[in-house]
Parts: C-alpha cells; structure tokens; sequence
C-alpha cells in the first residue's frame, strides 16, 4: 500500500500543479495590476514542508523529507496566489 501511495503522489502533485499554473495564467492575463504573495509562499511552504517531512522520515524513509518539501512548497503556492497584496495599505499612509 505504501508504494502504491508514493507511486501516486508525484503525478498527484504534477496534475494539481498544472492547473495552478493554467489557473494562474489565466489569472495573470485578465488583472496584471494584481500583485500576490507567492514567493513568501513558497519560503515558508518549503520550511514547514522540510519540518514535517523530516519528523516522518522514522516512520516513510527519507522519501518523506523529498515528498514534504514538495507538497510543502505546493502549498506555498497555493495560500500565497490567493492571498493579495494590499497596495493601498493603511499603515505605510499616514494621514496627519
């Protein structure tokens, strides 16, 4: 069962990162003014996709540190495309 489940995992990964990308393109084309937070997604999905992975690797072997880091970083991309960045941001204007 096990090596049925990390035989799936990276075609599972590559499909859901497929339609991020197709999704994020078609996004890109209808609001180029929009900015999102992906690379700080990604930093912070690879940390704690590295920690998760590296508390497994007792119990899965070292592919659990590789499949953490992945879904870890897919992850990242994931809560940082949907989250945007605010331009007109309250604290950086001071209305004195």
């Amino acid at each position: 069962m096990y090596d049925f489940i990390f035989a799936a995992l990276p075609w599972i990964a590559i499909g859901v990162a497929i339609a991020l990308v197709a999704a994020n393109f078609k996004k890109k084309k209808e609001d180029k003014n929009k900015d999102d937070h992906v690379s700080i997604g990604i930093c912070v999905g690879m940390c704690f996709g590295t920690a998760i992975g590296s508390s497994l690797t007792e119990t899965f072997g070292n592919s659990a540190l590789t499949y953490g880091i992945c879904f870890g970083i897919l992850a990242g991309v994931v809560a940082g495309s949907l989250i945007s960045k605010n331009k007109n941001n309250s604290i950086n204007q001071s209305k004195i």
